[in-house]
């Protein structure tokens, strides 16, 4: 493995394992086989999880990152997941501009922290199918406003979980 890789890797699980255990849950609550996570950065965490993921990020470093597969398979390898057996795919773009994927590709779109993926990459996620996001993304204050409802809890959570009906 790269040494940069390693530090990249490093920053991005410095609450060890907390995106793992998130998308662990998540993989016991559904049946997901693909998902895209537009605006990762270097968050291989879901790769960990589930069989086929489609990274999407524009910054360089994110690009060095994958570029290590080497790197990347070790990562795979320490979280008990084969690298014969998942695949992870890296597109260098800006998720906001077309990508070269087919609609309805995904079973899971993944926005954590990368501002408003569900307006550029919907289109990408199945019918049926899960966006994750969390509470500082602009999507769930969207929803619940589109929606006219909140959402009744007593701690705040991490994350949500609306399925594509349309």
């Amino acid at each position: 493995m790269q040494e940069r890789t390693r530090q990249l890797w490093e920053k991005q699980d410095q609450h060890v394992g907390d995106r793992h255990r998130l998308f662990t849950a998540i993989a016991d609550a559904l049946d997901v086989a693909t998902v895209l996570y537009p605006g990762s950065y270097v968050d291989l965490a879901p790769s960990f999880v589930w069989p086929s993921v489609t990274y999407v990020d524009i910054d360089r470093r994110a690009g060095q990152f994958f570029r290590d597969e080497s790197g990347v398979q070790q990562l795979l390898v320490g979280h008990d997941a084969a690298p014969a057996t998942h695949v992870v795919r890296f597109i260098e773009a800006d998720y906001t501009d077309p990508l070269d994927l087919h609609d309805g590709e995904f079973d899971l779109l993944i926005s954590l922290y990368a501002g408003f993926v569900s307006e550029a990459c919907t289109r990408y996620l199945r019918i049926g199918g899960t966006l994750l996001v969390n509470p500082s993304h602009g999507d769930t204050k969207d929803y619940l406003h589109k929606s006219n409802r909140g959402v009744a809890y007593t701690t705040s959570p991490f994350a949500y979980l609306f399925e594509r009906v349309a």
